[in-house]
């Protein structure tokens, strides 16, 4: 059996990365995830899945330290700019603004 990223736990790095991915790029909340697996038998309460995403946050700032100190180390950023075609001009606005805040916070935290 492979060595479990937590150690002492039960969850599977590809367990811990659906519930990473749920909830931060699908907004799934962890009591509805919860709820979820409950449907198709296993027990995971709220409180196991926040200590499951503190602890890979603490695994994964390793990575993130890493990608930080090589982005900081470049004269020039280069990022890409999405296009999206939409109908509704409010629409069009409400992504551009998702978008953008996302680049903030990104900037924000290399910064």
């Amino acid at each position: 059996m492979p060595n479990l990223p937590i150690p002492g736990g039960i969850a599977t790095s590809s367990l811990l990365a659906h519930v990473i991915v749920d909830k931060t790029a699908n907004a799934l909340p962890l009591y509805r995830q919860s709820e979820d697996y409950k449907r198709i038998g296993l027990n995971l309460s709220r409180q196991t899945l926040s200590n499951w995403m503190i602890k890979s946050s603490l695994q994964l700032e390793i990575i993130f330290n890493k990608m930080k100190e090589d982005l900081t180390s470049k004269n020039i950023i280069h990022a890409t700019k999405l296009h999206y075609k939409f109908k509704k001009k409010a629409v069009r606005r409400e992504v551009a603004n998702h978008i953008c805040g996302h680049m903030y916070q990104v900037i924000m935290m290399i910064i």
